[in-house]
């Protein structure tokens, strides 16, 4: 069950120095950071030694390096060691300095805007992007207030276990950082970058959830409910704040067998300064029987809709029922059941196997349907495979404002719980891991987690 959003902050201020002997000396103070969040985006305010002008910075966990518009050479393309200082817009009008990178290795870029229509037109100058080369650092806090009073947070510990989490109403699902499969060429260098992709596993329209209300046996004959039978598409998603929609290719959209959507519009985004700009279709999710879409964590062999219905079967079970092989899969009074695959694969027993944390939509924002063919998902994927599944989609602004969401990259996990703000509520449901015990025939749905 969902319990409030809680958040903590008691952080220290610190200073210290990356692995990297010659890597920056990084100062941050323990206070949020006021940011905008107009357009579905994340921006806040930075200054580098060369320009000390503060200026506007996007904050996009889905762009792998930190760049900035140089005011004396807007043109100029380079790598450059500065200082980089962010700032807090307070509510009394003052720029409070907050998070310091001195001695930073980042790129000197032009950038653009970005721009789109929404209900009114979207305009927004970008002069630098905070990237994941730097974001990888913290455990990065994102409270979608409302435009004027949105907030980000950048600690670097973690005391709470993912168990506690649970127990505070928090979903919470383990990634592995993508990318960094490429290089950048510059005047005859070469420049490596750290994989700092962060993605999310969904079930895209799975039936609506029958929890806590519908048995998982119908009827005496041992009739099963169909909700807690696999449905849905398998998408694994990019997280990225500073995309303002929901994005999905063409071709995992056409899989929803949807009819093709005929409103078209187009996003400019700020590095793609003088590009034609990303065209897309709106779309939708969910339907009158399904819900919009469910964040799924990654257990053993299940793609995320199997996963998503074991754990709504194994949360059925009364707690005193034991989850052994001894019990009989046929049992009426059970909805467990036991997959056809290889005897090896644990995973495809329900008994004793853990049931999955969700985060589940009803409803969603439109959804902007993309060829898969567009640079943007191209680059994406060129970054983060061989060797990683498809990103076919991306989570941005527009789905991120209804969630409180905390990107953990040093310990690699995302904390998800429903918290939209009083002007943006949907019917969105949390449920956390649960894990057996390491008593034998118990489940432990109220217990700790060892993730």
């Amino acid at each position: 069950m969902r319990t409030p959003c809680m958040r903590r902050r008691a952080w220290m201020t610190w200073t210290w120095l990356l692995l990297n002997c010659k890597g920056p000396t990084i100062t941050s103070l323990p206070f949020p950071i006021s940011v905008k969040t107009d357009g579905d985006v994340i921006m806040a305010q930075a200054a580098t030694r060369d320009q000390a002008s503060r200026f506007a910075l996007l904050v996009d966990t889905g762009t792998p390096i930190t760049a900035y518009t140089s005011a004396s050479d807007p043109s100029s393309v380079a790598n450059v060691t500065t200082r980089l200082d962010l700032y807090s817009s307070d509510a009394d009008g003052i720029a409070r300095q907050r998070v310091t990178f001195d001695g930073v290795s980042i790129f000197t870029a032009p950038l653009g805007k970005i721009a789109y229509t929404d209900a009114s037109p979207v305009d927004i100058d970008v002069k630098g992007i905070f990237g994941g080369d730097l974001l990888r650092n913290f455990i990065v806090r994102l409270d979608y207030k409302s435009p004027a009073t949105s907030t980000i947070t950048l600690a670097t510990n973690q005391w709470t276990c993912a168990c506690q989490l649970g127990e505070e109403g928090h979903a919470v699902f383990p990634f592995s950082l993508l990318g960094g499969q490429q290089t950048l060429v510059l005047s005859g260098d070469l420049f490596l970058y750290p994989p700092t992709r962060v993605y999310v596993d969904a079930c895209l329209e799975p039936t609506i959830n029958p929890l806590p209300d519908a048995p998982c046996v119908s009827d005496d004959s041992g009739t099963r409910d169909s909700r807690y039978r696999t449905a849905g598409v398998d998408v694994r998603l990019l997280v990225a704040t500073g995309f303002p929609g929901l994005a999905l290719g063409q071709n995992v959209y056409s899989r929803l067998l949807h009819d093709p959507p005929t409103e078209h519009r187009r996003l400019i985004l700020p590095d793609n300064k003088d590009g034609p700009g990303l065209d897309y279709a709106i779309g939708s999710l969910g339907t009158a029987t399904t819900s919009a879409l469910a964040l799924v964590s990654r257990e053993l062999v299940l793609g995320p809709c199997a996963e998503l219905a074991r754990s709504r079967r194994l949360r059925r079970i009364d707690s005193t029922q034991k989850r052994s092989d001894s019990v009989s899969v046929r049992d009426t009074k059970s909805c467990l059941t036991k997959q056809a695959c290889e005897q090896t694969l644990a995973g495809c027993n329900d008994r004793g196997a853990n049931a999955a944390a969700i985060v589940e939509l009803q409803q969603a924002p439109e959804i902007w349907v993309v060829e898969d063919t567009v640079p943007l998902l191209q680059r994406i994927n060129a970054d983060i495979q061989p060797g990683q599944a498809t990103i076919e989609g991306i989570i941005g602004g527009k789905l991120l404002k209804q969630l409180a969401l905390t990107i953990d990259y040093p310990n690699q996990r995302v904390s998800v719980d429903c918290c939209p703000n009083q002007d943006n509520r949907v019917h969105c449901d949390t449920l956390p891991g649960c894990y057996p015990r390491f008593i034998p025939g118990q489940t432990d749905c109220d217990g700790c987690s060892k993730k």
